[in-house]
């Protein structure tokens, strides 16, 4: 699978070797499969895992899958636009928690427009506890603004 930005997905393994006990996180990137209703193996695993309260981060057109799973309705969340998640997505019912941010994380949920990958970043840091606090907000003014202050 391809992002839009161009980043190629290679899975490591097939969906059916995959042991959902073992995932810390799982992290979708965009795509045009969301879109077309493409990788739908991804819908069992993404809501064993929500059941489970596992962290979920979704950037872009994989926000899609979440808003068409309902995943959303109940949750801030962002996407590219709120519209763009209603066209490509009817089922979503989640409008009134959407927020027209870079990045969102509700619970156990992250989402963010395509436009912001160092913000998603910064929110999957945080939710798995990479660094502390302050190393990750260095790290997030380092990338974003090519600076940090001590």
């Amino acid at each position: 699978m391809n992002s839009k930005g161009g980043l190629k997905v290679k899975s490591a393994t097939s969906s059916g070797k995959i042991k959902l006990e073992e995932i810390d996180i799982l992290i979708l990137p965009g795509g045009n499969a969301w879109e077309s209703g493409g990788n739908k193996v991804m819908e069992k695993i993404t809501a064993t895992l929500f059941a489970a309260g596992k962290p979920i981060a979704a950037i872009c057109a994989a926000t899609v899958l979440l808003g068409r799973m309902g995943l959303l309705d109940d949750l801030n969340h962002t996407s590219n636009d709120l519209n763009y998640l209603k066209a490509i997505a009817p089922e979503y019912c989640g409008d009134a928690k959407y927020q027209n941010s870079l990045a969102v994380t509700d619970r156990n949920i992250i989402t963010a427009k395509g436009i912001a990958p160092i913000e998603f970043a910064r929110e999957i840091f945080r939710k798995i506890g990479l660094f502390a606090d302050d190393d990750i907000e260095k790290w997030y003014q380092l990338f974003n603004n090519g600076i940090w202050s001590e």
